[in-house]
């Protein structure tokens, strides 16, 4: 069947079904027969209509005691909140009185600051002072000990060794604060085989020395020295250099009071002169 054909018989029944219902009362019974089946009656409408109606007012009394549920909650928030009011304000009250500590704490740290940097600053002036007099000290110790080993006196100091006294002496004397006593060989019996001293004649010499670790000091004191003195330590030095022909060798003749001429004879034979 195609749409116009059920088009046309739409129309026709329009036209034809209000005549159909008057003439013909077992078309209404059927018609309202099927009508029934799928819709309510008017009785059972109005029933229906009733029954809704109940249920409206009943959930509207529900909804009301529901509703002054809620009103005594919120009442309770209302308290709740008023007391966390009270709460906040003790504990911006708290706040504030920690701000007032913290500052008063901020105000002992600065002054402690202070009182530490004092501290600090005497500390360290009295460190200087007591480094000064350590080293002034340490120096009036060497000029004692020097005094003594030009005169000849150091054999006198009784419980100390000759290398410890030497040495201090020595660190004063020739200005070298690196000298240590387990660097000296003092007194030291060297041969000469090759008779460089006298020639022809074999021999021995007593030395004093600083033996580092690619050099050596040859050194000796003399009160009043003569020319035939330094000439004498002069064949020592070279002794040493040679049978030392790998290190560096020194000669340091220390002769309290010695003359200019001295002086210039020293520097010619290469030798240093400490008067």
């Amino acid at each position: 069947m195609t749409e116009q054909e059920e088009e046309n018989i739409h129309q026709y029944l329009i036209r034809v079904l209000p005549k159909l219902l008057r003439e013909t009362p077992e078309i209404v019974y059927t018609i309202e027969g099927i009508l029934a089946e799928s819709f309510p009656r008017r009785d059972e409408f109005a029933r229906l209509l009733d029954e809704f109606t109940s249920f409206r007012e009943e959930t509207r009394g529900n909804f009301e005691g529901v509703y002054q549920r809620f009103d005594g909650v919120d009442q309770r928030f209302d308290g709740v909140d008023q007391r966390f009011d009270g709460v906040d304000q003790r504990f911006d009250g708290v706040d504030q009185h920690f701000v007032e500590i913290t500052k008063e704490f901020g105000e002992v740290h600065e002054e402690l600051g202070g009182l530490k940097q004092a501290v600090l600053k005497n500390s360290r002036a009295i460190a200087k002072v007591e480094h000064g007099q350590e080293s002034i000290i340490r120096r009036m110790d060497g000029m004692e000990a020097w005094y003594k080993y030009l005169f000849g006196n150091l054999g006198n100091e009784l419980g100390h060794k000759m290398e410890d006294m030497v040495a201090a002496a020595l660190r004063y004397g020739l200005k070298n604060p690196d000298i240590k006593a387990e660097t000296l060989r003092l007194r030291q019996i060297i041969p000469d085989p090759e008779t460089l001293i006298y020639e022809g004649k074999p021999f021995t010499i007593e030395v004093d020395l600083i033996v580092e670790n690619d050099r050596i000091v040859v050194f000796e004191v003399k009160a009043g020295p003569k020319i035939g003195d330094i000439n004498y330590f002069r064949m020592k030095v070279n002794l040493i250099q040679r049978q030392n022909p790998d290190q560096r060798v020194e000669g340091v003749f220390i002769a309290p009071g010695a003359s200019d001429e001295f002086q210039r004879y020293c520097d010619e034979l290469n030798l240093t002169l400490v008067r």
